[in-house]
């Protein structure tokens, strides 16, 4: 995980409105909070990343993962490596891998999304903090 902490995740929304005061502002690496570990009052885990807003210091919640998108996204990642590589080595890419590898990149995104309409209002707690948080989507984050 923590290799994954250092550069923005691409499902990130970049332009964030927050759902509390209406400012408008931009994700960055110093702001984003990524994967904080949440629970579910059934004990079902979510990974959430937020930012907060630095007008009302309101939580903005922009993305969301579980155990499954999380497999998914090493998968992701492992072959997005592979493909850099033969790239990088100038070897031909074949249009069948590129067809796979965006297929397992929208996967993901779709996946991605519908874990955000599951959740979104529910009430959810901080494992870290133990802080129960009413878990609002960012709508930036859905595009």
């Amino acid at each position: 995980m923590d290799e994954e902490k250092k550069v923005v995740p691409k499902g990130i929304a970049t332009n964030v409105q927050c759902t509390k005061c209406g400012r408008l502002f931009q994700t960055n690496k110093e702001n984003l909070k990524y994967q904080e570990s949440f629970r579910d009052e059934s004990g079902r885990s979510y990974l959430l990343s937020y930012v907060d807003c630095p007008n009302c210091g309101d939580r903005n919640f922009v993305q969301a993962d579980n155990g499954d998108t999380i497999s998914l996204l090493r998968d992701v990642k492992k072959d997005f490596s592979k493909l850099a590589a033969q790239k990088a080595k100038h070897m031909t890419i074949s249009k069948k891998q590129l067809i796979r590898f965006e297929k397992e990149r929208q996967h993901l995104s779709e996946l991605r999304i519908k874990l955000i309409d599951k959740i979104d209002g529910s009430l959810l707690k901080e494992v870290s903090s133990d802080k129960e948080f009413e878990v609002r989507f960012n709508k930036c984050s859905r595009e």
